[in-house]
């Protein structure tokens, strides 16, 4: 176990056997997740969240654990406060608020800006595999589960039910970026943080937005970053209200 945790290895290859061996287990567990609560109580499927997000949570201090000292030598350096680290903070909110409004908002930006920040990661991997075994599982195991839980926030109806709702969506989103360019602030000096890649003080690690960044300034960057985040966020939802509104007429038709 220790050997797990602290063991620096050759990092796995990018859409090699074991990568493609993990991606075919979380598409499978995204299709008969769902399909294996559709007939169980909400209840239980409540309950599953929160043992899926207890689990979460022990895995990000092991992984705040690990950066400080084994990696980095500074846990700050892996605050978590990123797009994929929202489910840590929303999911609570989902099951625990009594303002259906809050309820709502929370899971429908986890199964919107969260799933499309977790899927996406999955086809350019090389943030996901790293020279620490525990690094790669932690990245593998967290953006996994947030597809595999957004996904069946999506197909039991939970998720994105109502076009409007996206307005409160991009509420949410507002607010999580100004606590984000907060923490940008306040830690620039003691860590190697971008939260949400907009801080004014480091260029962005994304791909073409680093040149973006390089090029125009962090800040025009940052702003189009969000921009564009938020405008294909949107096409995604769109696309998947479509999608349930069919899926919903064909079940009608079968009745």
């Amino acid at each position: 176990m220790i050997d797990f945790f602290v063991k620096e290895v050759t990092p796995p290859q990018s859409f090699g056997i074991f990568y493609i061996t993990i991606v075919a287990l979380i598409i499978i567990l995204c299709i008969y997740t769902p399909k294996f609560f559709k007939t169980k109580s909400q209840v239980l499927f409540h309950n599953f969240v929160t043992w899926v997000w207890l689990f979460l949570v022990v895995e990000e201090i092991a992984r705040l654990i690990h950066e400080h000292l084994i990696r980095s030598g500074n846990w700050l350096n892996v605050f978590p406060f990123h797009l994929c680290s929202m489910p840590l903070y929303l999911i609570p909110l989902y099951q625990f608020s009594k303002n259906q409004r809050i309820k709502q908002a929370a899971i429908d930006f986890v199964s919107t800006f969260c799933f499309f920040g977790a899927a996406i990661s999955f086809f350019e991997p090389s943030g996901l595999l790293h020279e620490y075994q525990f690094a790669t599982f932690h990245s593998l195991v967290w953006h996994g589960a947030i597809v595999i839980l957004s996904i069946s926030f999506i197909s039991l109806d939970l998720a994105i039910n109502k076009k409007s709702n996206f307005k409160d969506i991009i509420v949410v989103y507002g607010i999580v970026l100004a606590i984000a360019e907060v923490f940008n602030f306040l830690l620039k000096d003691i860590s190697k943080i971008n939260l949400f890649f907009i801080s004014p003080f480091k260029p962005s690690s994304l791909i073409v937005f680093e040149d973006i960044s390089l090029t125009i300034g962090f800040i025009p960057n940052a702003i189009l970053f969000v921009t564009i985040l938020a405008l294909v966020v949107y096409g995604m939802f769109l696309i998947i209200r479509k999608l349930k509104k069919v899926s919903n007429k064909k079940v009608l038709i079968l009745n």
